[in-house]
């Protein structure tokens, strides 16, 4: 994880062409109406079931009426976040980026103080906010997925301004399951503008799309960490990632929980609302090429559209 100037501009959410400020809060994530939209009271498109979302603000961000806002002057600097269950946690490295600084369980993040870098200038290592899926069933049915709809036109990370993506490709958002139905529920990690196919702009070929994973004290282990691991492909949706979803009552759920956009499942229960929660954790990667000290016109303001849709599954 290389050591990298501070990530000036907070993040857009849901398309909004918000200018990079420093002192204003820029929205995250927007209430819209559709049959497949991210936040909001809205209707799936199936008879036995409507599908709500209510989002909550978490470290860094605040919600109101549906509207997630990044907080006023909050602003991030490089980290790397494991999100593989059970191994939850944030990664933050040294003043020379040479080894791992700090390490705060997923519990922990939930205390802004354990994940702060700089609290004189509310600069953190991540951001975080609260999704909260609510599908109510009727009398009879099937189990349904949910999936993070990662087809064209639909959920997408842009630079706002529309500039090439520079330290915009270490932008990543987790999507990790809590909750009494968290069993239920799988951890994914988006990273829409980055792709191990590319080169970066020093012209090095990308070897894979990494995050710095579960170590140990040893100094060993702190120095071979750093330089990350390589994501599963059932985890990670990064820019080449834009395979359509199932049909309805198509296919099992054996069929589709290794699908990187497969977000969960909601178990039949009948008259029952059966609810999914997640936290999403947002962060610029530190392991990734992009992330390094750099032109401070450099670092960029990512716009990101959020789509989740369900889809009821076939009987195994």
């Amino acid at each position: 994880m290389k050591k990298s100037k501070i990530i000036v501009p907070a993040l857009a959410m849901i398309g909004l062409s918000a200018v990079a400020s420093v002192t204003g809060s820029v929205a995250w994530f927007t209430a819209q109406r559709s049959a497949t939209v991210t936040a909001g009271n809205y209707a799936v498109v199936k008879t036995n079931a409507e599908l709500t979302c209510v989002t909550t603000g978490g470290v860094g961000t605040s919600a109101t009426n549906n509207v997630v806002t990044v907080d006023s002057g909050f602003k991030l600097t490089d980290a790397s976040f494991d999100h593989t269950r059970n191994s939850e946690a944030l990664y933050a490295p040294d003043t020379a980026g040479a080894s791992i600084a700090k390490k705060s369980t997923l519990a922990e993040m939930a205390t802004a103080s354990n994940i702060v870098r700089d609290a004189d200038n509310n600069i953190y290592s991540a951001f975080t906010f609260h999704l909260a899926f609510t599908l109510s069933f009727g009398g009879a049915g099937n189990d349904v997925a949910l999936f993070l709809d990662n087809t064209a036109g639909n959920t997408a990370f842009s630079v706002n301004g529309g500039a090439a993506a520079k330290t915009a490709q270490g932008f990543r958002m987790a999507f990790v399951g809590t909750g009494t139905n968290v069993a239920n529920t799988k951890n994914r990690v988006l990273a829409d503008l980055q792709n191990k196919t590319e080169t970066d702009d020093q012209s090095q070929q990308f070897t894979a799309i990494k995050h710095v994973d579960s170590l140990s004290s040893a100094d060993t282990e702190q120095k071979k960490a750093i330089n990350g691991v390589e994501y599963l492909a059932t985890d990670l949706m990064d820019t080449t990632y834009t395979t359509a979803l199932p049909e309805d009552n198509a296919s099992t759920l054996a069929q589709v929980q290794d699908r990187p956009d497969y977000l969960g499942k909601f178990t039949f229960a009948a008259n029952t609302d059966v609810v999914l929660n997640y936290t999403v954790v947002a962060w610029f990667e530190g392991t990734d090429p992009e992330i390094r000290n750099r032109e401070a016109a450099d670092f960029q303001t990512v716009a990101a559209n959020l789509v989740f849709k369900a889809v009821t599954l076939k009987a195994s």
